[in-house]
């Protein structure tokens, strides 16, 4: 059974159902699954989905609240890992800058 890990990460027009690619060898899958931080009961569902298929790690995006992060670990259990991916201070205003170019903080496309 190979080594399964869930990245999850924000976008505000995501919608999970749809936006989702998996990648798979012999010994891992990664799914990655585009979701609205302002959806998190739909975040924990995926979660809890994941988890019970056998699923071994969760990594989210930097844009999960600490309360967020502990939720899920909580959701999934103990034999799920919880991991956060996080940048320094330049990173995360390079990725600001980025998003809003994208237009991510335009009430419009969200």
């Amino acid at each position: 059974m190979p080594f399964k890990s869930l990245f999850l990460s924000g976008s505000p027009d995501a919608n999970p159902v749809k936006d989702r690619a998996l990648v798979k060898t012999e010994l891992s899958e990664v799914e990655v699954v585009l979701v609205k931080h302002s959806d998190f009961s739909r975040i924990l569902d995926i979660c809890k989905d994941f988890a019970s298929k056998g699923g071994n790690a969760i990594i989210l995006c930097p844009g999960f609240t600490h309360e967020q992060v502990a939720e899920i670990a909580k959701t999934v259990g103990k034999d799920v890992s919880v991991n956060v991916a996080r940048g320094d201070g330049k990173s995360s205003l390079a990725a600001r800058k980025a998003m809003e170019r994208a237009g991510w903080f335009n009430p419009k496309k969200a």
